[in-house]
């Protein structure tokens, strides 16, 4: 195996990993229980994304990697402890945005399928940044990831919470 998979495989895992501790603290620090459920469920989402790169380095290294969180996911963590989740919401998005972004041209089939996990995640946390500001409810974002969970949420290329016209992914 080529060095640049092995590092490709690691930055990986670090995003995946660090991603998922982020939904953690916000899911944690978040005051509405269903929209805390959904940051719980993406979480869980990146922790099987982060499995994944995890079992491809054991199989090429032999060795189980240990990735440390950067400091500014712990940054990001702080900030979210202290001040609540919609403080880090923009860079949630941006960060998904780069994921998606990141897996477009990885040749692994498995990359392929979360790149449009992480691109329905950066729509659901564009959705959640802007309709939070006008009080949209948890349960109807709870509802919309449980539609996610279920099949990506995608339904030919659109979210299944999507208008069926006038909606577009970008």
């Amino acid at each position: 195996m080529a060095s640049n998979d092995l590092k490709r495989f690691l930055e990986n895992l670090t995003d995946e990993q660090e991603a998922a501790a982020l939904y953690r603290a916000m899911a944690g620090s978040e005051k509405q229980p269903q929209l805390a459920e959904v940051y719980k469920r993406m979480a869980e989402v990146e922790e099987t994304h982060a499995a994944f790169w995890r079992r491809k380095i054991e199989t090429e290294t032999g060795q189980v990697p240990v990735v440390a969180i950067g400091w500014r996911t712990k940054a990001l963590i702080w900030l979210t402890k202290r001040a609540g989740p919609g403080v880090v919401l923009q860079t949630a998005v941006s960060r998904e945005k780069d994921g998606s972004a990141g897996y477009a041209a990885q040749p692994e089939k498995e990359a392929q399928t979360f790149k449009v996990q992480e691109g329905s995640h950066k729509r659901l946390l564009t959705t959640v940044s802007s309709l939070n500001a006008s009080g949209m409810q948890g349960g109807l974002l709870a509802q919309m990831e449980g539609r996610h969970r279920a099949g990506v949420g995608m339904h030919c290329g659109q979210p299944s919470w999507a208008p069926t016209t006038g909606w577009s992914a970008t």
